[in-house]
């Protein structure tokens, strides 16, 4: 192990880095926690579903995929595994995945979007279709990015509204997707207040004609509102019938502006594969690449201890943050195999092969 430190040393002088060994200790330690929070997620998951370890072991391996496919973290999406596991889905994985899409596409944080799409699959019990709920956020996303709606609100204003709504008339997903998109983008409303107010006012058009739908009602109300002229009596009225005072202003610029409402309802119906889309491109942004390169460091320290399961890595992991001792220490338990010497190349491999790791470390001596 001498002949490590001597190696390390060298290798340090070589690439001009005489803190090598602490900073091969402060990125392992970084790599250790997150993977001490992925061994806790997978240990409370393996609890809720009663998972075997190889599957453990395999949803861990999947989470870095998914991880490395939307530019996200691993832990995101196995807590996102946690949650829908906790909500009764059966397909908490495929659901978790969604959530991770909605997350990268919309760049919003792992929390909202869970609670996103927890919110549309309750609106309108979906009962955990993916596809139909796909289409759902396919068509908000691309409301969002042809209007240039702020998608944390409009993902909001969805979220309140499928509690605010659920004692009213049912109301289409594309129609009542961009009737608060519309609100959003007349207003400066938050989307939790734009949720209330059209909760509001389709309660009171419920009330004057519950046999119709509240939308087409709107819509009729916006021809006769927007023929009338500024600031006449009949508008004010009208607008004092249906929003009760407390709206009116927002009623205005909904009815104001209803041309809006229809192209979004185009836009909403014309947004197959909106999501994977803008996944794609922000996957391949510096904060997707960033969260990339941390995750797959992370998976390569975890890789580079031998392990049946991801869940065992980190009791060896915490030997690794001592120093160039421990560190030797280390890597002696996991079996050194090789140290060879020369070239200007310096790396770690791991390979896995009969239950043993193969390390080699190069370097210009």
């Amino acid at each position: 192990m001498d002949d490590l430190k001597s190696l390390l040393q060298a290798l340090s002088k070589a690439i001009g880095l005489p803190n090598l060994t602490s900073s091969l200790s402060g990125s392992f330690q970084t790599a250790t926690s997150e993977l001490k929070e992925i061994d806790s997620t997978l240990t409370e998951i393996g609890k809720s579903a009663n998972m075997t370890n190889s599957r453990l072991q395999k949803l861990g391996d999947t989470s870095f995929e998914v991880a490395a496919k939307f530019g996200t973290r691993a832990n995101d999406y196995l807590g996102s595994v946690q949650q829908m596991i906790n909500a009764g889905y059966k397909n908490a994985v495929q659901m978790a995945e969604l959530s991770t899409l909605v997350q990268s596409a919309d760049n919003i944080q792992s929390d909202l979007a869970l609670d996103y799409v927890l919110a549309a699959d309750k609106a309108y019990d979906y009962a955990g279709n993916v596809e139909k709920l796909t289409k759902l956020l396919d068509g908000q996303n691309q409301m969002a990015r042809k209007n240039t709606l702020n998608m944390e609100e409009l993902a909001n204003a969805t979220i309140a509204a499928s509690e605010l709504l659920s004692d009213l008339p049912d109301i289409p997903e594309d129609k009542l997707s961009a009737l608060l998109g519309t609100g959003l983008s007349v207003s400066n409303d938050s989307g939790k207040d734009v949720a209330a107010a059209i909760k509001d006012i389709v309660a009171s058009l419920n009330a004057m004609d519950s046999l119709r739908d509240p939308i087409d009602l709107l819509s009729e109300l916006a021809d006769t509102y927007n023929s009338l002229p500024n600031g006449s009596t009949r508008k004010m009225d009208l607008l004092s019938s249906i929003s009760g005072g407390n709206h009116a202003d927002f009623l205005d610029s909904l009815l104001s502006n209803w041309e809006r409402y229809d192209e979004m309802l185009g836009d909403f119906g014309n947004a197959s594969g909106s999501m994977m889309g803008d996944a794609e491109k922000s996957a391949s942004t510096l904060n997707g690449t960033l969260n990339s390169l941390a995750d797959t460091w992370t998976d390569t320290v975890n890789k580079i201890v031998d392990s049946d399961a991801l869940t065992g890595t980190v009791e060896i992991l915490d030997t690794l943050l001592g120093g160039i001792n421990n560190v030797t220490k280390a890597l002696d338990g996991l079996g050194v195999l090789g140290i060879a010497s020369g070239g200007a190349l310096g790396g770690i491999m791991g390979a896995k092969g009969l239950g043993q790791r193969v390390i080699l470390i190069t370097t210009a001596v």
